[in-house]
């Protein structure tokens, strides 16, 4: 879709005729038509008199529009460029954001197999029995120990 199907477009929806539109927005008619004809780019200030006589907001006017050499029209006009100019920051930002989640969560993981692997943290003893041994009744009380008697 290009600029002027959409003023055109949304003139309609609006049930405004080119003299009525083009007196809302401030314009002369013959403008009007240029505009709807996609022969002209409006300025910055005529652009938001349109957004203002269709009550939109910026995202809402140019959510129809796909990339493509009509978008890099739209992106002659500031308050256009800048708002595409903001969400490509946006999604830049998202994206490294993304990445270092991403990167810390592939570190953790990475450690956590290493303790497990290496038994530093989990042993895979759960009890160990020890015994003296069993010391009869006729037997001496000291009859497991090593080491010289003194």
């Amino acid at each position: 879709m290009t600029l002027g199907k959409k003023i055109r477009t949304l003139r309609a929806e609006h049930n405004l005729s080119q003299p009525e539109l083009a007196e809302k927005i401030g314009i002369e008619q013959s403008y009007l038509s240029k505009l709807e004809n996609d022969k002209s780019i409006p300025s910055n200030d005529i652009f938001n008199n349109m957004l203002v006589a269709f009550s939109l907001s910026l995202e809402q006017f140019v959510s129809g529009f796909s990339q493509g050499t009509e978008l890099e029209r739209l992106r002659q006009i500031p308050d256009v460029d800048h708002y595409f100019s903001s969400q490509k920051r946006h999604n830049q930002n998202n994206q490294r954001g993304f990445l270092y989640l991403s990167s810390l969560l592939i570190v953790l993981a990475t450690t956590l197999f290493y303790v497990g692997f290496s038994k530093q943290l989990f042993s895979e003893v759960q009890f160990q029995y020890e015994s003296e041994g069993v010391i009869f009744n006729e037997e001496p009380a000291n009859v497991f120990f090593v080491g010289e008697i003194c």
